[in-house]
């Protein structure tokens, strides 16, 4: 797997976009920081830069230094409920697209090895968004996804590392200013 890793790290550095298997579904990604290579990921769906996308991390410590006005509280959501995503008010060093207008950003900490390894060596958040056109059907397998995106993406990770992904779309929660926490999607 590290030789396989080297070469994702290195295509996401560059600027690429990978088509890689999370712990939910097929995702497009790539380095959350490097605001061409976002948009290179907006323009493969076809994505309006006001939609948003979330971030994978490997540590809540990370989400930390992306995000601001975290506490103990949240660390423990990310830490024991599986597989969620939590929008924060405020995310920090990332690129438009990335953080939503409103200033908001969303994280997730994929427990599967294969993101898990991915993450703690490229050591940045990682772009994860459902592997389709925007307004297209979702593909939950590698199988399902169309040669459109395979064609436009940099890398195509093997479908040997997709390691008991869920096949279906994580939990979401807000974090509003005032700690609430809502559900936005069960």
């Amino acid at each position: 797997m590290d030789q396989e890793i080297e070469k994702i790290v290195a295509v996401l550095n560059a600027g690429g976009v990978i088509l890689y298997p999370t712990d939910t579904i097929w995702g497009l990604g790539c380095d959350a920081t490097n605001e061409q290579a976002v948009q290179k990921l907006f323009g493969i769906k076809k994505r309006m830069e006001d939609k948003s996308v979330i971030c994978l991390v490997d540590n809540f410590e990370t989400i930390q230094k992306y995000a601001n006005g975290l506490d103990e509280r949240m660390k423990f959501l990310f830490e024991n409920e599986k597989p969620i995503t939590v929008i924060i008010p405020e995310g920090k060093k990332m690129a438009k697209g990335v953080i939503n207008q409103n200033g908001s950003a969303a994280f997730r900490i994929p427990r599967v090895l294969f993101c898990q390894t991915l993450l703690k060596v490229f050591k940045k958040p990682l772009v994860s968004t459902s592997a389709n056109v925007s307004c297209c059907k979702t593909p939950f397998c590698f199988n399902e996804i169309t040669e459109e995106i395979k064609q436009a993406v940099d890398y195509i990770v093997p479908e040997k590392f997709e390691q008991n992904a869920t096949h279906q779309p994580s939990r979401i929660l807000l974090l509003k200013e005032t700690k609430e926490i809502l559900v936005i999607r069960d």
